[in-house]
């Protein structure tokens, strides 16, 4: 399981805690190869170990990768952003519009989706056949 953790926290950019979960995952390895001197009750055991960790740390990872944003973008006819825009604030869900300089008016939408449910609700409240840009934030941080 700590192998597990060591990739997932290396992906999302967590030195420290890579640098434990594998110094961790090491160190129980080296225990139970001492531990265990008949082969096959050694390899069955390591080879369990394994497997549950494994699916063990890819739970935990998910669990605790609630720090994503996902930054929604998509043009809309002018009136019609305004208008989400208007409805995407009532729901407390974070957005802002910016004008479009093309033949007809229009404008683009951002919104941020912090959770499932936000995406979700961005998503039925959008028109019918509406082109969406969806980029995933890792971190967001004030200045």
């Amino acid at each position: 399981m700590l192998a597990t953790m060591k990739s997932i926290f290396t992906y999302q950019g967590r030195r420290w805690l890579a640098m434990f979960a594998i110094t961790g995952s090491q160190l129980m390895y080296l225990l139970l190869i001492t531990r265990m001197m008949d082969g096959v009750a050694a390899f069955v055991a390591v080879g369990l170990a394994v497997m549950g960790g494994q699916f063990l740390g890819m739970t935990l990872g998910t669990k605790m990768t609630k720090e994503k944003v996902w930054k929604m973008s998509t043009s809309l006819p002018r009136g019609e952003a305004i208008e989400l825009a208007q409805s995407l604030r009532t729901h407390n869900i974070p957005c802002q519009t910016i004008k479009t300089y093309v033949d007809a008016p229009a404008m683009t939408l951002v919104a941020y989706a912090e959770s499932k449910q936000d995406t979700k609700r961005i998503k039925s409240l959008l028109p019918l056949g509406t082109h969406v840009e969806v980029t995933e934030i890792k971190k967001q941080f004030e200045v």
